[in-house]
C-alpha cells in the first residue's frame, strides 16, 4: 500500500506540474504587461491562468478516479481539440517548438475518449519528442494519422531525435523508466499515458519509424462509430 501511495503521489506530482508550470509563466508575463500598462494583454494572460488552473482540477479527479475505479466514462469527441491543446500547452511551455510541429487538419475525426486524459497523453508525448530534438540543427515533430480500419484511429507522434535506445525499449512504459536525464522528468509520463489508454479501451505503443531516425509513438483509439450508448454526456 505505501509503494503504491507513493506512486500515485508521484503521478499527481508529474502531471499537475505541467499546468503549474504554464501558470507560473503566464503569471510572469502578466506582472510585466502590467508594469508596461498592457492591460488587454494582462486580462487574456490571467484567463489563462485560470482555464490552467481548471485543467489542473480535471487532472486530479482523472487521477483519483483511475486509482479509484471510479467515473472512468468517456463519449464521442472531436480529436481535433484536443490534440490542439496539447499543442497550444506545448508551445506555452517552448515557444521555439511552434516553428517545428507539422500538424494535419483533424476536423471531422472523431474518435470515443476522455477528452482530458487524451490531452495529457498527446501533451506528453509532445514534451518528449522536443527534449528529444531541440538541440538538433533541424529539429521535426510530426502529428498523422496512420491507415487503419473503420472501428480504430491510429495516431502518430513522430520526432526526428536520437530515438528510445535499445535497453529501454522492454520496459518502456513502466513506472520510473525513462531515457530523460532525473533532472528533467520522473519516468511516469509514458506510463500513465499508457494507463490512460488502456482505460478508454486503447493501446499506446512505440514503432520503427518509418523515415529517417527517431521515435514514432502510436495512438491506438476506438472510432467514434463504435460508441454503443453507454458513454454519459460530459465525462472526461
Amino acid at each position: 500500500k505505501l509503494a503504491l501511495l507513493g506512486q500515485v503521489a508521484a503521478s499527481i506530482s508529474h502531471e499537475v506540474n505541467q499546468p503549474l508550470g504554464a501558470i507560473r509563466n503566464y503569471g510572469e508575463n502578466a506582472r510585466e504587461f502590467l508594469a508596461r500598462g498592457m492591460t488587454e494583454q494582462a486580462d487574456q494572460n490571467l484567463g489563462h491562468i485560470t482555464r490552467q488552473a481548471d485543467r489542473m482540477a480535471r487532472i486530479v479527479g482523472n487521477l483519483r478516479s483511475f486509482v479509484t475505479g471510479q467515473g472512468g466514462a468517456v463519449k464521442a469527441i472531436d480529436l481535433s481539440p484536443s490534440v490542439d491543446e496539447a499543442v497550444s500547452a506545448l508551445v506555452s511551455r517552448f515557444p521555439l517548438a511552434e516553428n517545428h510541429l507539422s500538424v494535419p487538419s483533424l476536423e471531422g475525426v472523431r474518435v470515443v475518449a476522455g477528452a482530458v486524459r487524451l490531452e495529457q497523453v498527446l501533451y506528453n508525448l509532445l514534451i518528449n519528442a522536443w527534449l528529444a530534438v531541440r538541440h538538433l540543427d533541424r529539429p521535426l515533430i510530426q502529428i498523422s494519422l496512420q491507415p487503419s480500419t473503420p472501428e480504430r484511429i491510429n495516431l502518430l507522434v513522430e520526432d526526428n531525435g536520437p530515438g528510445v535506445p535499445d535497453a529501454l525499449q522492454e520496459g518502456l512504459f513502466e513506472a520510473f523508466v525513462g531515457a530523460r536525464p532525473e533532472s528533467e522528468g520522473l519516468g511516469l509520463g509514458l506510463a500513465i499515458a499508457q494507463q490512460f489508454m488502456e482505460t478508454v479501451g486503447g493501446a499506446l505503443r512505440l514503432e520503427r519509424r518509418r523515415h529517417g531516425a527517431g521515435a514514432c509513438f502510436v495512438l491506438e483509439l476506438p472510432a467514434a462509430a463504435v460508441e454503443t450508448g453507454l458513454i454519459e454526456d460530459g465525462a472526461q
